[in-house]
């Protein structure tokens, strides 16, 4: 069960009274919904909601850049062992260099589609050959609500190979715990 409501939203700081101050008036109405009870997956979950950043108008991105909060309709996901950082806009003030933007392989869609260019496992790059078999129909999808990774078909021998020659370990798709 869920309900939906309308709020002003804006990004800020961990400090409430300095966000408040310097960024609300960056704010922009956004409707969500809010989620009262929970089952299966979620659940179990450390997480404490999803925010979805597809290319549907009605996402944060696209709400905030409609109302001029942010610079460009976009996003970048950063994530190391010890942290992560998500970029909203465009603009963000700890990177080294300014956001990268990868072009999209297909448009008017609301997922991210990109042409995949080489895979590596560990140092082990896939043929070439194979890219064809990433790129067919919808290109390569990007998905930064799930932690799966989908791969063709095609490219299940040469990945496996590559796979269990740098972990040292057979290939399966069961859990695995290090």
């Amino acid at each position: 069960r869920a309900f939906e409501v309308k709020d002003n939203v804006w990004i800020g700081t961990d400090d409430e009274k300095s966000s408040v101050k310097e960024h609300e008036s960056h704010a922009a109405p956004f409707v969500f919904g809010c989620q009262v009870t929970e089952e299966g997956l979620f659940k179990e979950q450390y997480a404490d909601g999803i925010m979805g950043l597809s290319m549907y108008t009605q996402t944060l991105t696209g709400t905030l850049h409609q109302y001029n909060s942010i610079p460009h309709e976009s996003f970048s996901l950063c994530f190391n062992k010890v942290n992560g950082q998500l970029a909203l806009g465009g603009t963000v003030q700890n990177h080294l260099s300014q956001m990268q933007f990868t072009p999209f392989a297909k448009k008017n869609t609301w997922y991210y589609s990109v042409t995949v260019k080489s895979v590596y496992v560990g140092s082990h790059k896939l043929p070439g050959a194979f890219m064809q078999y990433m790129n067919d129909f919808k290109g390569t999808i990007v998905d930064s609500g799930t932690t799966d990774t989908f791969l063709p078909q095609k490219i299940a021998k040469p990945f496996i190979k590559a796979w269990e020659g740098i972990s040292g370990r057979r290939y399966t798709n069961n859990l695995q715990l290090y």
